[in-house]
């Protein structure tokens, strides 16, 4: 009977530490979505883009951004959803697609917003700051 409490606690344990592993990877990126929100329009304002592409690439990548945050939202809100609905029994699996697809999705935009802020700040700092 101990070893099967041993047991429970252990998974209780690794499903925890799991969980919140997930759940600063999403704060982590909300934090640096918004740094580069920040970053983008500091560049923009006060370093200056040069021609209509570095501007089309500040949009898409604060575009980018705004998303992640907005799916990682999303994900917060439809994980405690899902999370009670384990709780009360009324769903019969542990899995939601949904999540799946969002989590997924928040770090590709994540991604794609970081790869065009490094264009941006390589093409801005090639022709030098003002």
């Amino acid at each position: 009977m101990d070893n099967e409490k041993k047991e429970i606690a252990y998974y209780a344990t690794m499903v925890n530490a799991w969980i919140q592993t997930r759940m600063e990877r999403d704060k982590t990126l909300v934090s640096l979505s918004a740094g580069g929100i920040g970053l983008l329009v500091f560049i923009a304002i006060f370093i200056g883009t040069q021609n209509f592409f570095q501007v089309g690439l500040c949009c898409v990548a604060f575009l980018d951004f705004v998303l992640t945050i907005g799916i990682i939202l999303y994900v917060f809100q439809r994980n405690s959803e899902h999370l009670e609905k384990i709780i009360t029994n009324k769903e019969g699996t542990n899995r939601d697609n949904v999540l799946i697809m969002c989590d997924k999705l928040s770090f590709g935009t994540f991604i794609a917003g970081a790869v065009l802020f490094v264009v941006v700040v390589i093409m801005v700092f090639i022709r030098g700051v003002k």
